[in-house]
């Protein structure tokens, strides 16, 4: 299972080469993150169905982006795409959904569930929290994990400051120059 860590461009040094690090948050000292799933997003209200509009499913990559917009507006952002061995499991889940939702929830998961958040125990459990989370309600989810993550754990390195057309002419500008290539 894939989960997601967006951090800034001036950490990822230090990121490749120590790996995750905990940090503080709402929810305590953890390494916050979220699962890479596909989900629906809203962009707009149908008046004449009274129905939201759906887009295709985006990747939690790009719809999580807001929030380091939010943060930091001015700043370069990265998405640390990485898995999670089995030796960090359990790992906490924060929920958000409506209160009908929740019961039902609560029910088909009482075995993780504790004051708020859900103590999953593994990838399968996750998997099926994940899938009945997506099919029912998208308000939010976040996982917390209570350790730091080593470099070898992380697959790939994603920079949401600059799109393809950007990239594509800053190389095409150093060719041109005989300078070095971005990577």
């Amino acid at each position: 299972m894939k989960f997601l860590h967006h951090a800034f461009a001036e950490n990822i040094g230090r990121i490749r080469k120590n790996g995750l690090r905990m940090g503080g948050g709402q929810r305590g000292r953890g390494l916050y993150a979220v699962p890479m799933v596909l989900m629906p997003y809203v962009y707009g209200f149908n008046s004449r169905t009274k129905t939201d509009r759906m887009s295709h499913p985006v990747s939690s990559r790009l719809a999580w982006k807001w929030w380091l917009k939010r943060k930091k507006p001015d700043g370069r952002c990265c998405t640390i795409v990485f898995t999670l061995p089995e030796r960090f499991w359990p790992v906490e889940v924060y929920v958000g959904m409506s209160p009908g939702i929740r019961k039902e929830f609560n029910s088909k998961f009482p075995q993780v569930e504790m004051d708020g958040r859900y103590l999953v125990p593994d990838a399968e459990v996750m998997g099926q929290l994940l899938h009945y989370w997506q099919k029912n309600d998208n308000h939010f989810i976040e996982v917390v994990i209570r350790h730091h993550l080593p470099p070898e754990c992380i697959e790939r390195i994603v920079p949401l400051y600059r799109t393809n057309k950007e990239f594509k002419k800053r190389n095409a500008d150093a060719r041109q120059r005989g300078g070095d290539l971005d990577d």
